[in-house]
């Protein structure tokens, strides 16, 4: 798949998918963001917010699959790297 042609829809199209995961996690005291959408890649960063603790979320690559279980069927394509709140403000991995 190929998004550089229509990059803003693209990620009109990802934020709108990730919004029913996001207001979950922010119930959880979690903010997701997108940091990142470059050719087939989407980088996503989960954040603790204040008071919520930064070890209590599902493993990673249960996380990681259900966000791209969230995007519409043609972005599940793409290779989404997720950065935790245990791994500072790092590149996501």
């Amino acid at each position: 798949m190929s998004i550089s042609d229509d990059r803003a829809s693209v990620q009109a199209e990802v934020e709108a998918a990730l919004e029913g995961l996001r207001r979950d996690l922010r119930t959880d005291g979690y903010d997701l963001q997108v940091v990142g959408l470059e050719g087939p890649r989407l980088d996503l960063a989960i954040r603790a917010l204040e008071g919520a603790c930064e070890e209590c979320l599902v493993p990673q690559p249960m996380m990681q699959r259900m966000v791209v279980a969230t995007l519409p069927a043609r972005l599940q394509s793409l290779d989404v790297r997720l950065e935790y709140p245990t791994e500072g403000s790092g590149a996501p991995h």
